[in-house]
């Protein structure tokens, strides 16, 4: 596979070394990566956070109960659930993506505030302090 960003040096044939020949594919699966000739993470990522959604829905029980402790929850969500990883490079769109998926599961997680009688979510500089800026665009 040949990555570039010009859209000519990408459509290459197949490569022959003595008397193996490799076939030009436009994208692979390695490591639980997709890896493409567009030289982009924007479908893995996509990708990771669906997983992590099925993960989140599938322990959704254990979110919910109040029997676990918030930090027996916290540390569910960054072994299981957490999509990321460490050598994505993002653009400011999918950092928001993945912000935005992390804030959904840490307002389940540390559920909703009361102030004099009315019930609110919490504020994204509120679940800051919570994980102390341990979100998951500095993980990657």
């Amino acid at each position: 596979m040949v990555t570039s960003t010009y859209e000519h040096r990408r459509n290459a044939g197949d490569l022959r070394i003595g008397n193996k020949t490799f076939q030009v594919v436009q994208s692979f699966q390695y490591l639980r990566n997709i890896i493409g000739n567009a030289n982009n993470n924007n479908k893995c990522i996509k990708e990771r956070i669906m997983m992590g959604n099925k993960a989140y829905y599938a322990n959704r029980q254990l979110v919910n109960s109040s029997l676990i402790s918030r930090s027996s929850k916290l540390q569910t969500y960054r072994t299981l659930v957490r999509p990321g990883s460490e050598s994505w490079t993002l653009t400011m769109e999918e950092e928001r993506a993945l912000a935005v998926c992390e804030r959904k599961i840490l307002r389940k997680i540390y559920g909703q505030l009361k102030e004099k009688e009315l019930w609110r979510i919490r504020r994204i500089d509120e679940l800051e302090a919570i994980i102390k800026g341990e979100n998951i665009v500095r993980f990657i």
